[in-house]
């Protein structure tokens, strides 16, 4: 498997809608006080471009942070991937893993986010560094911004 690949810059035509539970707290995080990964819930909608408004943020992700992703709207029985990676003049891409969608379009899965994409953690909202989570299954792509 390769951890990292290169390819330039471009734009992606395709996005996705997203609700993340999550609940702000003050202080260290679970993560951060104990040794189990922070295990957060998120579902992606793959919508057409057209008709998205906003980017698609999911903040406060700690190292080790676990999405369960419920990935729909994809096409029926198919393998694709997900990874996680950091855009500035070149994109850079880790820890792909393959998922497959059911009968449905529907894919359900575990993502373990780690601070191997960013490690100095630059990626912000004002940043030019860009940190994304992507999906590509068939024909659809959808990226979600990571902070």
């Amino acid at each position: 498997m390769r951890t990292g690949s290169r390819i330039p810059l471009r734009l992606v035509p395709a996005v996705v809608v997203a609700v993340a539970l999550g609940v702000a707290t003050a202080g260290p995080s679970a993560a951060q006080e104990s040794d189990e990964p922070q295990v957060r819930p998120l579902r992606v909608a793959w919508v057409d471009p057209d008709e998205v408004r906003l980017p698609l943020v999911e903040d406060r992700l700690d190292p080790a942070t676990v999405l369960e992703i419920r990935a729909v709207g994809f096409p029926t029985d198919t393998t694709g991937n997900v990874r996680h990676c950091v855009t500035e003049t070149t994109r850079v891409c880790r820890n792909a893993l393959a998922v497959r969608t059911d009968d449905d379009g529907v894919a359900v899965f575990q993502y373990l986010i780690t601070d191997t994409v960013d490690p100095v953690g630059a990626c912000r909202i004002s940043s030019p560094r860009r940190c994304t989570l992507e999906i590509a299954i068939g024909d659809r792509r959808t990226e979600i911004d990571t902070v």
